[in-house]
């Protein structure tokens, strides 16, 4: 791991005292991600309160790109939580800002919901959305013959890192 941190605010809002030229367009911003990347920077920092930081950088990166560094962004901001909000109120926050964190940085497509109060309390809620879950998906791959889900596959791969 580098010592250096591609702290990646500018990259999604107008940021910094001396900044005279704004946020920088994707173009830019990701040529800046990759210049970091091949000299040597292994660390990104980001946050979804950062604007649109955490969409350019999952837009800019190709899944090589991500294999070779970690990302650290943060929570949303907690004001929209009451103060006496119970803990399984706190944990669903949690989980949809880091849900929507991953959606955002290209790092999964799709989460499962968990019943209320986590997948530990109710198993057979759990195992149900699951099935769910897996039973739309096969019922939309069903549809494509062979070639249409290589040629699918294809592109995704094909459209890692590109706008």
């Amino acid at each position: 791991m580098s010592l250096l941190v591609f702290g990646a605010v500018q990259l999604g809002m107008q940021y910094g005292v001396a900044n005279s030229t704004g946020k920088p367009d994707f173009d830019l911003s990701k040529k800046m991600l990759e210049a970091a990347i091949d000299s040597g920077v292994s660390v990104i920092d980001t946050a979804s309160a950062y604007g649109d930081s955490e969409l350019t950088i999952g837009r800019s990166l190709d899944e090589v790109s991500k294999s070779r560094i970690s990302i650290i962004t943060k929570l949303d901001p907690l004001e929209n939580l009451p103060s006496h909000a119970s803990h399984s109120v706190c944990a669903a926050f949690v989980d949809a800002s880091v849900y929507g964190s991953l959606i955002k940085l290209g790092i999964v497509d799709a989460s499962i919901d968990e019943p209320l109060g986590g997948a530990h309390r109710d198993m057979d809620g759990m195992a149900a959305s699951i099935k769910s879950h897996l039973i739309d998906q096969l019922a939309i791959l069903e549809g494509m013959s062979e070639q249409e889900l290589m040629a699918r596959r294809y592109d995704r791969l094909m459209s890692y890192g590109n706008d």
